[in-house]
């Protein structure tokens, strides 16, 4: 957050309702819920009269309007003695207030519509558990005017709760740092090997099952495809068919949400924004981030790409409680990271060059490996029996899957040739570790609030150990799990992070 030359900090801000706009894009936003509705009542309902429907959509518009126009009457928000207040309800009164020093970031999203009319929302989250107090329709001088009052008011913060233990507190006073920004070319690379495909599977099958709901049965009628006799070519089509959707529908998430992406380093605050359609500007002090992790997805790891993500301790809502992951970078050469880092957050720079991992020993591969084998035979054991229960089933197709066990053994091989730590002189840690993608953590001892080291008696017969650290956040870089470390070496780790 940066405050405008020459416009002075306001002592307070007087209780003041949001931008009228924010009725019209409330009723636009009842609307779209009606729409699919409306939809099907028109299909349903073309024999019964146009007129019915007509009227009936007309009362439905004008409560809506009228509701959304009492309900902005009850908006307001303030900012006075280092509180800021926000009210609304019309049926069920609500006042929330969050103090200033409990503001950990300041994030802006604005929707086409709210371009047109020049009016933005503002959401402040604090470190607490729970959704962002959110302030909807403000034009940009009043958005600057509350920045303003916040950073004149968290001007008395205690800098040591930032600087201690930090060499580089005092980058972000002296420092420059350059924008990054992705081309449209990355952001479609991005689209392509994000691996989002299921989510674009599930959105088809919603919008199948509508189209399904709304178009006639003459028109079924008319398509060359018998449902009770498919082929295994249509199959085939079918499937492939909705492969290339999902496949484009990945892409085109991608463009809508990374479209413009830029990040940049303002002050002691990253600053990211992106968005083709809805901007959002997302704004993380560089004091509550806890980690940064690179995530190198299953399809961009043969090609060398990766993502960067930043794990703070804000809180946020939903299933983030307690925590928040953002990304910093979404698409990213592999060999840029050291040197992207170095550009923007300093504090959590390295050298590959220097870094001296601790790998796992020779001794634990077996048990990477083995148990990969078994639970793979034991998973195909119990499909061919299934398939021994069914009628008129031979269990040997089950057999089809056997093929796939030396890629299941490479998994569990990679496993354990990816984990390892490293630990720095001025306790910078590294962890890397893989689920179905390798990620690489990058925090600093001071950030894990929690260590845990255990063995089971087969780990103590071989000197093994598994250790976990928890970090301040919910993110897949808070909890870090590395199995069969040589015993010795992980209580020395346990020892070095205390």
């Amino acid at each position: 957050m940066t405050e405008p030359k020459g416009t002075p900090p306001r002592l307070s801000i007087s209780p003041t309702r949001p931008n009228p706009g924010w009725i019209l894009l409330a009723v636009i936003e009842s609307l779209r819920t009606f729409v699919v509705a409306f939809v099907a009542l028109v299909f349903s309902s073309r024999e019964r009269g146009a007129a019915a429907i007509a009227v009936g959509a007309l009362l439905i518009g004008a409560a809506i309007v009228i509701w959304r126009f009492l309900q902005w009457r009850m908006l307001s928000y303030e900012a006075v003695d280092r509180t800021i207040t926000m009210r609304s309800g019309l049926v069920e009164k609500s006042t929330r207030s969050l103090q200033v020093e409990r503001i950990q970031s300041v994030d802006t999203h604005e929707t086409p519509l709210g371009r047109l009319l020049g009016i933005q929302e503002v959401h402040l989250t604090s470190a607490a558990a729970g959704p962002p107090i959110v302030v909807p329709a403000l034009k940009s001088r009043e958005i600057d005017e509350l920045k303003i009052w916040i950073d004149a008011h968290q001007g008395g913060l205690d800098a040591a709760e930032a600087k201690e233990g930090d060499p580089h507190s005092e980058l972000s006073a002296s420092a420059e740092f350059p924008k990054w920004t992705l081309s449209h070319r990355e952001v479609v690379l991005a689209g392509m090997t994000s691996g989002r495909i299921a989510p674009a599977i599930a959105l088809i099958a919603a919008g199948w099952r509508l189209f399904g709901d709304v178009v006639p049965d003459e028109v079924w009628e008319r398509l060359p495809i018998d449902p009770n006799r498919l082929e295994l070519s249509t199959v085939v089509f079918v499937l492939g068919v909705a492969a290339i959707l999902a496949w484009a529908f990945s892409i085109l998430g991608a463009v809508m949400a990374h479209w413009n992406f830029t990040v940049h380093r303002s002050g002691d605050n990253l600053v990211v924004s992106s968005g083709l359609l809805d901007r959002r500007q997302h704004t993380v002090p560089i004091r509550r981030i806890q980690a940064i992790s690179m995530v190198e997805g299953v399809l961009r790891q043969p090609f060398g790409f990766a993502s960067l993500m930043v794990e703070s301790a804000a809180g946020v809502h939903g299933a983030d409680q307690g925590g928040e992951v953002r990304s910093m970078l979404p698409f990213v050469p592999t060999r840029s990271v050291p040197k992207v880092m170095d550009a923007l957050l300093p504090e959590f720079a390295w050298s590959p060059e220097a870094v001296a991992w601790h790998t796992l020993p020779s001794r634990a591969m077996a048990r990477y490996i083995v148990p990969s084998i078994r639970s793979f035979l034991v998973t195909q054991a119990l499909i061919c029996f299934a398939l021994f229960v069914i009628p008129s089933v031979e269990w040997w197709l089950g057999l089809v899957f056997l093929p796939a066990l030396p890629l299941w053994m490479l998994f569990a091989y990679l496993q354990y040739r990816d984990a390892g730590w490293s630990l720095g002189e001025d306790h910078q840690l590294l962890l890397r570790h893989r689920t179905l993608d390798r990620r690489l953590v990058i925090t600093r001892g001071r950030s894990v609030h929690i260590r845990e080291i255990g063995s089971n008696p087969l780990q103590r017969r071989a000197s093994l150990a598994s250790i976990t650290l928890r970090l301040a956040t919910v993110g897949s870089g808070g909890v870090i799990t590395l199995r069969h470390v040589d015993r010795t070496e992980g209580q020395a780790l346990m020892t070095s992070l205390e």
